[in-house]
């Protein structure tokens, strides 16, 4: 009977349905040419044209088919809610792009490349935790689970790599393939420096047989690294008030996905010669000769040692006010607010975002977990004033 009590309302929702997606950039699907400068001859220089983009005629829309499943209870005269859901979400003639031969232009063109399968698990617990006259309080904490993963390619491109990330990196670093999830890292398995036969420190990397060497091969020494998908996203928000004041704060959070610190990569340089500012000062003997020890020119941006866990919490926003009523002011009510973006970021990643992003296009992580070095986030504290009359 306690239980039947405490019960509010159960409800049970379930859904399937079939949508079309083309969300790409217009003009994506047609043959494209670009101008650049040559030189032949003498040093005149000529304008000239190249492929910039393959025509696609082809292209048709992908078809997302979904299964939604999920479960509302709600306790205490509806004090507390709390959802599960369970989606099952396939997408067919996937919308992918890939990468065209140097021989024909190296642009990048999209394809429809088979299936992709996302699915997994969402819970929303909402509470009022206190409600009096004076106090409130009231929290949503969100925690979902995904599980992504390429089911079927075509035949025509059983294996789609993504895009070399900068000049020092000799293969691609991302790799599209039945089995694996979307932003999945390909590369080398870095094992250490070690002194070789010449007296000389060398980075090196794990053989597909388990061995060790400092030039491992492309075509069979790479292996699968990580993913750049979190697997579990959280976000927790908080409200309180008391009598004219209000109090918000909200975080989020995420676990399971690597990024790859290019950046990292790129102020180690490929010679070794350092950029980091801390090492400014590293000469203070002027006019002197200083040995200087250095990595040889043989470390690969498309390993791990530049792999990076990217967990992360983070408070998002925190704002404060309170709200002259019109009895006080004789005149309007007015609001005095105070709030603070992007305050802190718990987080092991040495890079700039943990969460990417800086480096994102409409919710999306264009650059599959690279970390380029894009402009970080703000942190922005601002304050206002509202006045109803």
């Amino acid at each position: 009977m306690a239980i039947k009590n405490a019960v509010e309302y159960m409800k049970i929702r379930a859904s399937y349905g079939v949508i079309g997606n083309q969300d790409i950039n217009p003009y994506s699907t047609l043959g494209l040419l670009k101008t650049t400068d040559f030189s032949y001859g003498t040093n005149q220089s000529y304008t000239g044209y190249w492929a910039n983009g393959l025509a696609t005629p082809d292209l048709t829309w992908e078809k997302v088919h979904q299964f939604d499943l999920g479960v509302d209870f709600g306790f205490f005269g509806n004090r507390l809610n709390v959802s599960f859901d369970y989606f099952n979400k396939t997408t067919k003639d996937a919308l992918l792009e890939t990468s065209s031969p140097g021989y024909i232009g190296g642009t990048t063109y999209w394809v429809n490349a088979g299936e992709v399968n996302n699915k997994g698990i969402e819970a929303t617990i909402n509470g009022q935790i206190i409600q009096t006259k004076d106090w409130t309080w009231s929290t949503t904490l969100n925690v979902s689970y995904l599980k992504n993963k390429v089911t079927k390619m075509t035949a025509s491109d059983p294996i789609i790599y993504g895009q070399t990330p900068s000049p020092g990196t000799v293969d691609p670093c991302t790799i599209i393939k039945e089995g694996e999830a979307i932003g999945t890292f390909y590369g080398f398995k870095w094992a250490g420096v070690e002194k070789n036969d010449k007296g000389e420190y060398v980075d090196m990397y794990y053989t597909a047989d388990g061995n060790k060497t400092a030039d491992p091969d492309a075509s069979k020494d790479r292996f699968i690294l990580g993913h750049s998908n979190p697997d579990v996203t959280l976000g927790w928000n908080n409200t309180i008030t008391y009598k004219n004041w209000d109090f918000n704060v909200f975080c989020n959070a995420a676990f399971g996905a690597k990024r790859l610190n290019m950046v990292r990569f790129a102020m180690n340089s490929m010679v070794g010669a350092s950029m980091f500012v801390t090492d400014k000062d590293y000469f203070s003997n002027i006019g002197i000769t200083m040995p200087t020890p250095g990595a040889e020119n043989k470390t690969y941006g498309n390993s791990d040692k530049w792999l990076e866990n990217a967990d992360y919490f983070r408070c998002e926003n925190i704002s404060v006010a309170y709200t002259f009523p019109r009895s006080v002011t004789k005149l309007a009510d007015i609001r005095l607010s105070l709030s603070a973006q992007n305050l802190f970021t718990i987080t092991g990643y040495k890079g700039i975002d943990p969460a990417g992003a800086s480096f994102g296009e409409k919710n999306i992580d264009r650059d599959n977990g690279l970390d380029m070095g894009a402009y970080p986030n703000p942190r922005t504290i601002t304050m206002g004033v509202r006045v109803t009359f």
